[in-house]
């Protein structure tokens, strides 16, 4: 029992080893769209409204999330800043230079 538990542990380490090793690295689009979202997300909560209806009557649901940046009241075009820098460096990071993107660039 005792060798089925070690066998298991070990087996279970190799394969988290294996699967951390792979890191994405992101294009210049994902990492746009994704700044871009924390920005959005700085300015204003953001909403989600949902009405369903079915066999079983009518469904309402209102999602509200407020973001970090949002209850902190960071200033967006910092928030969408920090964010490109830390994309940009974790891109550096992971192998690969993309340094077309100007981390101070405003969109």
């Amino acid at each position: 029992m005792e060798m089925i538990k070690l066998l298991f542990g070990v087996s279970f380490f190799l394969i988290t080893s294996c699967v951390a090793g792979q890191q994405k690295i992101y294009s210049e689009t994902e990492i746009l769209t994704i700044c871009n979202q924390e920005k959005r997300a700085a300015i204003a909560p953001i909403t989600n409204v949902t009405i369903e209806t079915g066999n079983k009557g009518s469904n309402f649901a209102v999602e509200m999330v407020l973001s970090d940046q949002f209850i902190k009241g960071k200033n967006p075009e910092g928030v969408f800043t920090e964010c490109m820098s830390r994309m940009l460096s974790l891109n550096q990071l992971k192998g690969r230079n993309n340094g077309r993107i100007d981390p101070s660039e405003k969109l």
